[in-house]
């Protein structure tokens, strides 16, 4: 069963800027992050705002906006959910909204390193 301790765990971790860093830099876990962020089924939604919400805050690290802009799977998670025609929970429109600004925001803290 998929749960999102794990993927609170990440989110919680990426508040703190002094993890920020060391994260981005720990193997594999932006091919996590992304792969998280890119799930697809309709339970899926708590795991994808984890991620993405982990992501944005990642992405506020200076030092690593080159790393994460240069990763395929972080990009594409984060575009492909910006620009989805389909909300998160439809029947939560300002969770929604609060993701789709992260989202934005993570790729504007990448856009020079694009």
């Amino acid at each position: 069963t998929k749960t999102t301790c794990i993927a609170e765990a990440l989110k919680m971790q990426s508040s703190l800027s002094e993890n920020r860093k060391p994260m981005v830099e720990h193997d594999g876990l932006l091919d996590a992050l992304a792969v998280l962020a890119l799930l697809d089924d309709v339970n899926d939604d708590e795991l994808k705002i984890c991620a993405i919400t982990a992501l944005e805050r990642l992405s506020k690290e200076v030092s690593t906006r080159q790393i994460m802009a240069r990763h395929e799977g972080v990009i594409t998670a984060l575009t492909k959910a910006t620009f989805s025609r389909t909300g998160f929970d439809e029947d939560d429109n300002e969770r929604g909204a609060t993701t789709l600004l992260l989202m934005k925001t993570a790729l504007k803290n990448l856009a020079e390193y694009l």
